[in-house]
């Protein structure tokens, strides 16, 4: 469905077709060729302001663009983070000790979490397993690519209730892991 509005179908049927008279064919061809230029040729040459089409595409980019940058910036604070960070390696991850974050969270091989909690052991080892489990199964690769379908199809209310139902079931999955390991 994505690619439909990019396949072009030819207006003008060839010139030899065996099922059409060519004697029948004329009185089509002139009845298309009025049309076809009555409705391509504007009303009025000095009409220069943009039709609705223009001002509803511009606006579409004009609000992707917006998110992509927003996305783009989230992104490189994430990474921002981590080299301003002290890094501790733990069972194939990268923990992330971060001043003053409220929620432990996980991206790509990397878990950020509060760094005084941390110290002070006040993280629970089921958090750990919690965030490693979001880590192992790839459950941000699935949210970046949900980010960027949201950049591109923001304009589908639909797109939230998938992001919401998708973050959900990664929830669950991560809980699943907690009550095999526990």
């Amino acid at each position: 469905s994505t690619i439909v509005p990019f396949a072009t179908i030819p207006k003008e049927l060839p010139e030899s077709t065996p099922f059409i008279d060519s004697e029948m064919a004329q009185p089509i061809s002139t009845a298309y060729q009025i049309i076809h230029v009555s409705t391509t040729t504007p009303l009025s040459a000095t009409n220069s302001y943009p039709n609705l089409e223009e001002i509803l595409t511009g606006l579409y980019l004009l609000v992707s663009t917006f998110m992509l940058l927003k996305f783009l910036v989230n992104i490189r604070e994430i990474f921002a983070q981590k080299s301003q960070q002290n890094t501790i390696k733990y069972h194939g991850a990268l923990l992330i000790l971060v001043p003053g974050i409220n929620s432990t969270y996980t991206f790509l091989n990397r878990i950020y979490l509060n760094k005084e909690a941390y110290l002070k052991d006040q993280i629970q080892p089921e958090i750990l397993v919690h965030e490693l489990a979001h880590l192992r199964q790839r459950h941000s690769l699935d949210i970046v690519f949900v980010e960027l379908l949201k950049i591109v199809f923001w304009v589908n209310p639909i797109m939230n209730f998938y992001r919401k139902a998708i973050q959900l079931n990664h929830e669950f999955l991560a809980d699943d892991a907690v009550l095999r390991d526990f």
